[in-house]
């Protein structure tokens, strides 16, 4: 039976690293009764997230979503976490709620199809397809899929990348017209952050690969290059291009590299740069060394080997494409404004180096190829066992210049040492030292099944260091799984009406998950308008809101509060609900009013601004806060803001202002996954306010006649008349019909293409 899988290696390597995978999970899996969790974002992002969705997209409610903090367009939102990950759409097989229970086996699945792709790259380059096999467990389960076990959907990058190279290369070599085309779309899908620099590092493959080594005759190649990964592109244009539309407006896509810091880093990035390479994978919010907090994926370890057939590589190649390309990736990542490229110059990240480990893992395999050919004299080291001796040695002293410069040199007066976890920075030491001898003495002293030896012992390493970094991040995480499983399933019985009001609270395990409105949630994908808005008020919100000032709750029509512990100043307690672990009692707070209500005073912007920040919510409930440009048409219907006559800010009347507005708000509240749609009554011409993040889809007719919408701090308000109105709000996903439209069309363009060059070819061999 083993010689016959042996024979087909693709499903070998598939099998080799599912077995792996399955040792490495699957004690934690038993161990917390078939749930499975991890730490930080990983519980309070990915596992609600794709809950939630899996709810939204099986209910149709995909347009505009009512629980992404305080709303935000769907596919804008979640096309960065979930919806062109294929992880995700296979979590759709089951229901939502199952999601804790298959997660740790699709992350199993992850790891074995990122050992597949990885060796039908890598079998390319070597005549025996057993090294591609061993270079496969070095990608699968190296420190950068380790450390970003945190982070589900990087793994699906990881794994679809190696597709990307292949199709490109039987482009290039063997003329094959559209897989690449369909590898570019999937590359494109999976995650838009990630897609520029795979393009950044597909152009320098191809010069430093092609063109270098080829000539003239490899640039005409590159118009077929282009069309195809034209053509990719546009067929993701049906998420892509509303993703797009949405996330320009986020200000965290900001550039941030200006003078010295986009040449040069400080001393300790360029020490985490190198541990990454010499530790495996760490828990990113606790470190053993240089850097205690970073969230950057800097990690690029190889299981045992480390980088000693790397550099063996190096010093017998010097003039080889991949030579070239490390060389390239070396200096892409010391120049800080070059590293920062790879994710469209978007804050501080190392997320490109899944791209240079699989180059890591093609370097290893042609190795192991060539002390496979060759012969001793004697008893004379072959030249490949040379180039071993001298990776070894160069990789022990890097090693050891590295751990000893940490435990002997002071980093500062102020700072003795950049060790934080002794215990494990000596655990990493002796793991790492361990791996380059046993690689050294497996590759220069057996003469026979050195390769086989050398597998099971990247076998034992790849899930030995799986498995701690897994329990590292169940210790930092301090909540196991059967816990918050509590908090998923008893959340679900909240049963409070939130169609016009929202909960105080900002927890996505509890609300997001079940499609709960909420003052505020953990997502770094949310309009643009909610940034906005913060800003007004002289906050700042980066991947969740900040804490709500005085007035704010009030504001944003945040009725409801959950607390874990009875509390006699939250409001009025309306439920309890009871779990296994965890008790929550829901209050209201009666004198919030719905979303849409309105007001009889108006305030320029101008001079909003210059009111103190602690006061800027209150005086927001208390006044509509227009553009100054506004003012003329505005002031035709309100009176203008007095303080004299209308009183100062206090946060003694938040329920008092609050109240007032209850009389004049929203009733009937009806509300789809694209319509906001309210009656309320007004004893004369007014405004009213809607806390509704105020984005381009939006459009509002008030007794079916369209209305003007007027942007209030990132919020809207629309003009209503003396007596009844019914306001209706209708949203549609900017970019969405043509991103549609496009797909389509180059879904067409491309069977065209891909039938045109087939019928070359037979014509040619006719």
């Amino acid at each position: 039976m083993l010689s016959k899988i042996k024979k087909n290696y693709a499903l070998y390597a598939f099998l080799i690293n599912l077995a792996a995978g399955i040792i490495a999970f699957s004690g934690f899996i038993i161990h917390d009764r078939g749930l499975f969790s991890i730490a930080g974002d990983y519980n309070v992002q990915q596992i609600p997230f794709a809950m939630y969705a899996n709810n939204a997209i099986k209910s149709g409610n995909i347009v505009w979503d009512w629980s992404l903090d305080l709303g935000s367009n769907f596919i804008g939102g979640m096309t960065f976490y979930v919806l062109g990950n294929p992880s995700f759409w296979l979590s759709l097989l089951f229901p939502a709620d199952a999601f804790i229970y298959i997660a740790g086996w699709i992350y199993v699945l992850k790891y074995a199809f990122a050992g597949l792709t990885a060796f039908l790259w890598i079998s390319r380059f070597v005549k025996k397809p057993e090294n591609a096999v061993t270079a496969s467990v070095l990608y699968a389960f190296s420190g950068f899929m380790n450390e970003d076990l945190l982070f589900y959907h990087f793994h699906d990058v990881a794994l679809l990348f190696p597709l990307l190279l292949l199709t490109f290369d039987w482009l290039m070599e063997e003329h094959r017209h559209g897989p690449f085309i369909f590898a570019v779309t999937v590359n494109v899908l999976v995650n838009y952050f990630f897609f520029p620099g795979e393009v950044y590092f597909l152009a320098a493959y191809f010069i430093l690969r092609y063109v270098v080594d080829g000539g003239r005759k490899m640039w005409r190649r590159l118009p077929e290059v282009f069309a195809e990964g034209i053509l990719g592109c546009l067929l993701g244009m049906i998420l892509l291009l509303p993703a797009a539309i949405f996330v320009v407006q986020n200000p965290r896509v900001k550039f941030d590299y200006v003078g010295s810091n986009s040449l040069v880093f400080g001393a300790d990035r360029y020490l985490f740069i190198l541990k990454s390479m010499i530790f495996p994978g760490e828990v990113m919010s606790d470190h053993s060394a240089v850097i205690n907090r970073n969230f950057a994926s800097c990690a690029a370890y190889l299981p045992m080997i480390g980088m000693v057939l790397v550099i063996a590589f190096l010093s017998m190649n010097r003039k080889h494409w991949i030579t070239r390309m490390l060389k390239w990736c070396l200096v892409m990542a010391v120049v800080p404004i070059l590293n920062a490229s790879f994710s469209l110059f978007a804050g501080l990240y190392h997320r490109w180096y899944y791209m240079c480990v699989l180059l890591f893992a093609l370097c290893s395999a042609l190795v192991l190829e060539q002390l496979q050919g060759e012969e001793r004299i004697w008893e004379s080291p072959t030249p490949s066992e040379k180039a071993v001796n001298k990776g070894t040695l160069i990789w022990l002293l890097i090693t050891a210049g590295f751990i000893m410069f940490l435990l002997f040199v002071p980093w500062s007066s102020s700072e003795k040492s950049k060790i934080f976890r002794p215990d494990l920075f000596y655990a990493w030491s002796v793991v790492s030292s361990a791996g380059t001898l046993a690689t050294w003495v497996i590759l220069t002293k057996f003469k026979k099944w050195r390769r086989e030896i050398l597998t099971a012992g990247i076998l034992m390493f790849a899930v030995g260091t799986t498995i701690t970094t897994i329990h590292l991040y169940h210790v930092a995480n301090g909540e196991d799984a059967v816990h918050l499983q509590d908090r998923l399933v008893t959340s679900k019985d909240f049963g409070i009406e939130t169609t016009a009001y929202r909960y105080s609270n900002n927890d996505n395990p509890e609300t997001l998950t079940h499609g709960y409105s909420t003052r505020a949630n953990f997502c770094s994908t949310v309009s643009g308008s909610i940034f906005r808005f913060y800003q007004t008020l002289g906050l700042k919100r980066e991947v969740k809101s900040p804490d709500p000032p005085d007035g704010l709750l009030n504001l944003i029509s945040a009725r409801y509060t959950y607390e874990t512990k009875e509390k006699s100043d939250a409001g009025k307690l309306v439920k309890t609900v009871k779990g296994k672990y965890k008790t929550y009692y829901i209050y209201e707070d009666e004198s919030v009013p719905p979303i849409g209500f309105t007001y009889e005073t108006y305030m320029p912007f101008s001079v909003f601004e210059k009111t103190a920040d602690e006061k800027k919510a209150i005086l927001m409930l208390k006044t509509l806060v227009i553009p100054d440009e506004e003012e003329e048409t505005v002031g035709k219907i309100l009176r203008k803001y007095d303080e004299g006559r209308d009183g100062e800010p206090k946060s003694s009347d938040i329920s008092k202002i609050s109240s007032a507005h209850i009389s004049e708000s929203s009733r009937n509240v009806r509300r789809t996954t694209s319509d906001y749609v309210s009656d309320i009554h007004c004893e004369k011409d007014c405004y009213a306010f809607f806390s509704i993040p105020n984005d381009s889809g939006w459009s509002c007719h008030v007794d079916g006649t369209a209305e003007e919408i007027l942007d209030i701090n990132g919020f809207m308000a629309v003009r209503l008349h003396a007596g009844d109105n019914t306001v209706h709000f209708h949203y549609k996903v900017p970019g969405l019909s043509a991103g549609v439209v496009i797909s389509l069309v180059s879904l067409a363009a491309s069977i065209l293409w891909i039938l045109f060059f087939r019928r070359e070819r037979r014509r040619k061999k006719a």
